[in-house]
């Protein structure tokens, strides 16, 4: 139940808590920092969904979801999800008028 909101706010804020401020002050644009947010709280959210989806159709709980488990599983996911965060991401530059 923590890894779904610590996985969602963690990334989205390093990426604009830290990430954007620096940016920002090598007068590069904001659009970088939300890219930056895209490939890195998408995929997570993506791995955590699917590691919650796999434990519960096997039987799981909440109360008996071991991390160490489900660690290769999630890296897996995770790195599907940021294969789809960079699609997504360039196609939508690519629709961004010039």
């Amino acid at each position: 139940m923590i890894g779904s909101p610590v996985g969602s706010l963690v990334p989205g804020g390093v990426s604009c808590g830290v990430v954007v401020p620096f940016l920002k002050s090598t007068l590069v644009t904001n659009w970088v920092g939300g890219a930056t947010m895209v490939l890195i709280s998408g995929p997570t959210t993506w791995a955590l969904g699917k590691v919650f989806i796999q434990h519960f159709e096997t039987g799981g709980t909440l109360l008996d979801l071991n991390p160490d488990e489900v660690r290769e599983y999630f890296k897996a996911q995770f790195q599907q999800g940021r294969k789809m965060a960079t699609t997504m991401n360039a196609q939508e530059k690519s629709e961004v008028p010039g």
